[in-house]
């Protein structure tokens, strides 16, 4: 009858150690099911802030390219108004032109790669007439 109760004591601390670990180990799979759906609204973020780092760079980019674009025209505009005699009427009307063309394209975002005006030389906006201004 003492066995008994030892076995029984034995089987009832036994039972209580299996659920103890029962409990222990639902409450791990639970807990990593909670990190790894972290882990993954984590991953997820920082692929969105590395998507709107490349375009916030490419736009940079961009800017850069236009900002050297609108200073080549200020330069050549600079250039022809140096050249011109302030007098002359044909002069004056092709600066007007130039400076009207250059001004319509300096407000756009347009590249010399998609821009229909691009004739070839590298310079935005400078049509074949442009030429007696002394820029190829």
């Amino acid at each position: 009858m003492k066995q008994r109760k030892e076995s029984s004591k034995d089987a009832d601390m036994l039972s209580s150690a299996l659920t103890s670990l029962q409990d222990k180990n639902a409450h791990l799979e639970n807990s990593l099911g909670q990190e790894t759906k972290l882990k993954l609204d984590l991953f997820s973020a920082l692929g969105e802030a590395k998507r709107q780092l490349e375009i916030s760079q490419n736009v940079i980019q961009q800017r850069d390219k236009d900002i050297v674009d609108l200073k080549a025209k200020i330069n050549r505009l600079a250039d022809v108004m140096t050249l011109v005699p302030s007098g002359n009427a044909a002069n004056q009307s092709a600066i007007s032109a130039f400076v009207a063309d250059a001004l319509k394209q300096g407000g756009s975002n347009s590249s010399p790669s998609n821009n229909s005006n691009n004739n070839g030389n590298g310079h935005r906006g400078m049509s074949p007439s442009d030429n007696h201004l002394g820029y190829n």
